[in-house]
């Protein structure tokens, strides 16, 4: 090997600190895992000679071998996937065909502006070679719609009206003014990067579909390695070294909440951890060992969302293993490493709102026979803006934080744009425009602009920078930048790209001279932009997360009942979420009724005007349980006491356990006072077990049935009417 690592001895014991991190033991745990000496690294050729000076040939054979391997990484070659196309078609005639449609099924009436638009956006995918991948995209997002899987996109893929003709994003590119080149740059060429959220638990069934589509040896979720940073860390090193959880607790606590701060940094700017280290030699061993440990990979997971589909079998190109949540493949090299291959990256990304609203258009279809089309729904409904200026947006998506009912009660939104506005602007730094925003557009404060240019691109929001776009508007505005230009000044902003930005500004500076504009104005709109260098939004992912919440205010002020239902259905496993959402009901005036197992179902359902409790919401209730319980209400009618539910019912799967439960939560209040249940369970549930053994066996007869039930059904509850403590 050309390149060798030397371990010393303080590095070696680094080391051994890590391998009890990940073995899960302590350095003096007895007989554990450990390498017994520091001699684990690649030895140069000369090292190698020297240790085995009588195996020469040894040596020889294994230079022979090393010089007959060829191993060549393919980087940078692009490999799209091949996508199945109509005979007498390339993907690219394809694209254009399919892009043509849907221009006329979106807009019906083709504008010269339309047509320009897309051919410019075409002629960029198709140069650059991206014409398969948006295919591939369209087709698994027209499988998830065909299945009824709900949909949406984030980032900057919205601004692209090719992704909005073929059905990948659901707004308007034109209408909510969204730059293509914020998403495409042919001067900064990137690949392309969609990112489509589908609902939560549906995701794997797309997933599936591209799997099936393009070859199981062709689709992987992706790996990814989480590091150890400075209050992991710490933990980590404190409990290998046999510290009490209070003391390393201690240590982690003193290193500043800083997002990416690292232990080098929190030395200097944090005096209380400072004073410990300088205090207790213990601390100074725990905080070393942290330093090394550091950036380093502490374990393999699979990615959120991540998928990669290859053109070729993937093992000709990555190693794989096992993903960690589930049966599939992983690749082993994490996401970097794949696009430096060539290889596309798809995000599948999984969000409980979109379930909630399906499953709430589901309901409503069941409930009241009416069919809701969410991309048709108006956008300027009064009871969906009503509801948002009350400020009561809980289970509003994006909406339902204390400061953001504030401000969107002082907003009173009339438009998807305020939402949009909303989303972006509140987070930090950008939030401080909030208040001004609020002002303006409720005509407390004059409306004003840092220059007359950008009046048309900033009217919308009120003289106001709040998206990445807006600088990118502002040098197309001030400064004639081209869209390209435009995005790479917002691109060295948003990346303090130090000299890219330089000779940017430099541009900027000197065009708009030509233009008339001072220096002065310059400025002051890098000054207005700075608050957006770490946490800007884009205006195309703010504007389809501020369309979901529009939806999700629209199904919940006019079709309350079946929203709340599927709310509280989603988020069933959460109390707390639970809890709000309950009261949230009751202050709608809407009846949350108690589980009954005679009328709940597995999840919350619409019970008239009043929302039944779901059984599956039940703590140590499994749905196996709950399955085999609405069987045999199905099949035998209601349950006449609690002895005929105990012989009726799958005793294996509702143990004692389960019984208990649905008892405390009165789902059996049909057969008495819950104290009396369970008081009475032992004996019902035996005189139910001895009836199914008979049954089973064949011991009983039609005679002895009809008696059976006599007895079940005259079977005396004892008297009680506390719970039992």
């Amino acid at each position: 090997t050309r390149h060798h690592h030397y371990v010393r001895r303080d590095q070696s014991e680094a080391h051994d600190v890590l391998l009890c991190v990940g073995t899960g033991n302590n350095l003096d745990t007895p007989g554990r895992m450990k390498f017994e000496s520091s001699d684990f690294y690649l030895k140069s050729a000369a090292e190698m000679a020297a240790l085995f000076p009588d195996q020469r040939d040894a040596l020889l054979a294994s230079k022979r071998i090393a010089e007959m391997c060829d191993v060549r990484l393919p980087l940078g070659q692009l490999r799209i996937p091949h996508f199945p196309v109509p005979d007498g078609e390339t993907v690219e005639s394809w694209l254009r065909a399919e892009c043509q449609r849907g221009l006329t099924r979106r807009y019906g009436e083709v504008t010269a502006v339309l047509q320009q638009r897309l051919d410019y956006e075409l002629g960029v995918i198709l140069s650059m070679g991206y014409a398969g991948y948006f295919l591939i995209v369209a087709d698994f997002i027209r499988f998830a719609r065909e299945q009824g899987i709900q949909t949406t996109c984030r980032g900057s893929a919205p601004g692209s009206i090719v992704t909005y003709t073929l059905g990948i994003t659901p707004v308007d590119p034109i209408a909510y003014e969204l730059p293509f080149e914020r998403f495409l740059n042919p001067d900064r060429v990137t690949m392309p990067d969609i990112d489509v959220d589908f609902e939560d638990g549906r995701r794997e069934e797309v997933i599936a579909y591209v799997s099936r589509k393009y070859g199981q040896d062709h689709v992987a979720q992706i790996i990814t390695f989480g590091t150890m940073l400075a209050r992991a860390a710490i933990r980590d090193v404190g409990r290998v070294l046999g510290h009490s959880y209070g003391e390393v607790d201690r240590i982690a606590k003193a290193v500043p909440n800083q997002l990416g701060i690292r232990l080098e940094e929190a030395l200097q700017i944090a005096p209380a951890l400072r004073e410990q280290v300088d205090a207790d030699p213990a601390v100074k061993r725990i905080t070393d060992f942290a330093r090394q440990l550091e950036g380093v990979a502490r374990n393999a997971s699979t990615h959120a969302a991540g998928v990669v589909i290859s053109r070729e079998p993937l093992t000709e190109l990555m190693p794989l293993q096992r993903a960690t949540n589930s049966d599939g493949l992983m690749s082993q090299y994490e996401m970097h490493a794949i696009e430096a291959l060539g290889l596309l990256k798809f995000d599948f990304l999984g969000l409980s709102n979109l379930t909630i609203l399906r499953q709430a258009v589901d309901l409503i279809r069941a409930e009241r026979g009416i069919e809701v089309d969410l991309e048709t729904i108006p956008l300027d409904d009064a009871k969906t803006f009503e509801l948002l200026a009350s400020g009561e947006t809980t289970g509003v998506f994006q909406l339902e934080s204390a400061g953001m009912r504030r401000y969107i009660r002082e907003l009173r939104p009339t438009s998807v744009f305020d939402l949009a506005a909303m989303v972006a602007l509140y987070r930090p730094g950008p939030m401080d425009n909030i208040p001004a925003y609020i002002r303006r557009k409720h005509g407390q404060e004059p409306v004003t602009y840092l220059h007359p240019l950008l009046e048309p691109y900033l009217e919308k929001t009120y003289g106001i920078f709040v998206y990445q776009e807006d600088i990118m508007s502002a040098a197309i505005a001030l400064g004639g930048f081209t869209g390209p230009e435009a995005d790479t000044l917002g691109y060295a902003i948003r990346k303090k790209k130090s000299s890219v930005l330089r000779s940017m500004r430099e541009k900027f500076v000197t065009q708009a001279a030509e233009r008339g504009v001072a220096a002065r104005t310059i400025d002051q709109v890098f000054t207005a932009f700075e608050p957006f260098e770490r946490y800007g939004f884009n205006k195309a992912h703010a504007t389809c997360y501020g369309l979901i919440a529009y939806q999700t205010a629209y199904l919940k002020a006019n079709y309350t009942v079946e929203y709340m239902t599927s709310v509280l259905t989603a988020f069933r496993s959460n109390e707390e979420k639970v809890a709000a959402a309950i009261a949230e009901c009751r202050r709608l005036g809407i009846h949350v009724l108690p589980p009954d197992v005679h009328r709940s179902h597995l999840e919350f359902t619409v019970d008239g005007a009043a929302i039944r409790f779901g059984l599956l919401a039940v703590k140590n209730v499994g749905q196996g349980a709950i399955e085999s319980i609405i069987a045999a209400r199905d099949e035998g009618g209601d349950f006449r006491s609690l002895a005929e539910f105990c012989s009726r019912i799958d005793l294996r799967l509702s143990n004692r356990k389960v019984l208990e439960s649905l008892a405390k939560v009165g789902a059996l209040n049909a057969f008495g006072h819950p104290a009396q249940i369970l008081l009475g369970l032992d004996d019902a549930t035996a005189s139910g077990q001895a009836i199914q053994r008979d049954r089973i066996s064949g011991q009983t007869s039609l005679f002895d049935m009809a008696a059976d039930d006599a007895v079940l059904l005259e079977a005396p509850l004892p008297t009680a009417t506390e719970l039992p403590s």
